[in-house]
């Protein structure tokens, strides 16, 4: 978890997270405020999740992460664009304190996941 408001990536490059969530459009806090209901009906910390971006959620979640898609925790939303996506994932890993790499992404991607990181997944 990061202690300050800015998290800093590869490259130098540093970025901000305005806490105060209610600056986001409603389709973005509702994305949110799902995802982290979600993580929260389970019991565990937020600590032991990984959140992330995609674009192809098939792909990035089941192939890439290895989550099994029964018998697991994860849940993922489509978000109206690249940059809804990217600050609802900065969102679960700065304010919440999930596991995940920010910064990534391309044009298509609009999907943002959330799993329990287990013995099985990739973290």
């Amino acid at each position: 978890m990061v202690d300050a408001p800015f998290l800093r990536l590869g490259g130098g490059k540093f970025f901000y997270f305005k806490e105060d969530s209610s600056t986001m459009p409603k389709s973005e806090r509702s994305i949110l405020n799902a995802i982290v209901a979600f993580i929260r009906s389970e019991g565990g910390t937020f600590d032991t999740w990984y959140s992330g971006i995609t674009s192809d959620i098939q792909s990035r979640l089941f192939g890439d992460h290895g989550v099994p898609e029964k018998d697991h925790w994860y849940i993922y939303r489509k978000a109206e664009s690249l940059a809804s996506a990217k600050k609802i994932e900065l969102a679960l890993i700065l304010k919440y304190g999930t596991d995940g790499d920010p910064g990534g992404g391309d044009v298509d991607t609009n999907f943002v996941y959330s799993y329990k990181k287990t013995s099985v997944t990739n973290p």
